[in-house]
């Protein structure tokens, strides 16, 4: 799956230039020092921009985390949890960034409704 170079998202097959940074999209994602980590999906968005918002917010607090886009435009609707915007992070960030998000969602920086834990 191609990755964005610029802000670590994977795409689709197909896709070359990335939605939000107009970047050039790499086969492979940027070094994060650490060639052997494994990253996992934790949270589940409906909306792009809650999604950025999640990752920007693990980010503050240091826990560098993927946006993978699993939308699609080519089937005619994207719901449920086998669509949309997924939040990922390594097996050694997960318990740290699931309580900053829980923290979040409690605190109503985030709602409810944006998303759910997978």
């Amino acid at each position: 799956m191609p990755f964005c170079p610029s802000c670590n998202t994977e795409f689709r097959a197909g896709v070359d230039t990335c939605s939000e940074c107009k970047t050039g999209l790499e086969d492979s994602p940027r070094e994060h020092g650490e060639s052997d980590q494994t990253f996992g999906d934790l949270f589940h968005c409906h909306d792009a921009l809650v999604a950025r918002r999640v990752v920007d917010l693990l980010g503050v607090r240091d826990i560098e985390a993927l946006l993978r886009d699993r939308s699609c435009d080519d089937f005619p609707t994207n719901s449920g949890i086998s669509s949309g915007q997924f939040i990922a992070v390594s097996e050694a960030d997960k318990k740290g960034a699931r309580e900053i998000i829980e923290t979040a969602l409690s605190d109503e920086v985030l709602l409810g409704s944006d998303g759910e834990f997978v």
